[in-house]
């Protein structure tokens, strides 16, 4: 934190703990921020006509920053951030004046699945967001898709997601808040963030280099046919994308590492292997 701001917040984390992400006040405003040991804090921008951002969440493998902002002039609204695109708005449920609210709290581990809450008709609601479907209520959907009977309650905000997507927490209660209840949802993929089937099965072996290092060869069966997969060494410190052949089979190679133990997983799924290189 510089001189010039007054305190900041942290909410979120990556797996590794190399990236946090909070807010930052300053005497006018408040900015999302991102720290790592390298930069330290970095203001994370705001998108045209938005002010006093806050990044309440950060994906698993620090890829995908989740919060909100403040929309100058019509409310608030959720964004999702990467490298690549940077701070993307992801819409309301209600974009009358007295609703136009809502807000992301987490994400999954490749940021498929992003939770929070917005507000429909003065009614504050829990929601999730994919990139194919976009914002959605999730009470229509455990209702509508999932044929769940909520009766008189209501899901108000979802707080946090698993790594897979698709474990939800967080509160609501009666519709009419005489009592409020912490929340757990599990329920299959909403959306394509299942590149895997159930059957995915990751193995890894070494294989010794003439300079010292090892090569780690990971291998992936009964994967999905097709999908591209993220194959993940040592906690993200490096990656490799392949794409399931129609054996349902892909390999990934990662070169010159030091001898002695690593870990692979995807980050789609949740395969993990470890592997000793002597």
């Amino acid at each position: 934190m510089n001189e010039n701001h007054i305190y900041s917040v942290a909410f979120g984390v990556s797996d590794d703990g190399r990236k946090v992400v909070g807010r930052t006040h300053a005497p006018d405003t408040q900015v999302a921020f991102l720290w790592t040991q390298t930069d330290g804090m970095v203001n994370l921008g705001v998108p045209a006509n938005w002010s006093n951002t806050e990044a309440h969440g950060i994906s698993p493998d620090g890829s995908v920053i989740v919060g909100y902002g403040e929309v100058t002039g019509t409310g608030f609204e959720a964004f999702r951030r990467t490298e690549a695109e940077g701070m993307v708005p992801l819409g309301v449920l209600d974009e009358s004046p007295f609703d136009y609210h809502s807000e992301a709290h987490d994400a999954s581990v490749n940021g498929w699945v992003i939770v929070g809450w917005s507000k429909f008709d003065r009614w504050r609601f829990a929601t999730t967001w994919t990139p194919r479907r976009g914002l959605i209520n999730l009470n229509e959907i455990l209702t509508n898709e999932f044929g769940v009977d909520l009766g008189d309650h209501q899901l108000s905000q979802a707080s946090a997601v698993s790594y897979d997507g698709k474990t939800i927490v967080g509160w609501g209660g009666h519709k009419d808040y005489s009592a409020v209840e912490a929340f757990l949802v599990r329920i299959p993929c909403i959306d394509d963030c299942d590149r895997c089937s159930f059957r995915e099965r990751m193995t890894g072996r070494c294989k010794p280099q003439g300079d010292g290092t090892v090569k780690v060869i990971a291998k992936l069966s009964g994967g999905r046919v097709g999908a591209t997969l993220t194959f993940c060494l040592d906690y993200y410190k490096a990656f490799a994308e392949a794409t399931v052949n129609e054996d349902g089979r892909a390999k990934a190679r990662f070169k010159r590492l030091p001898p002695g133990p690593h870990h692979l997983t995807l980050k789609e799924c949740d395969a993990p292997a470890e592997v000793t290189c002597e």
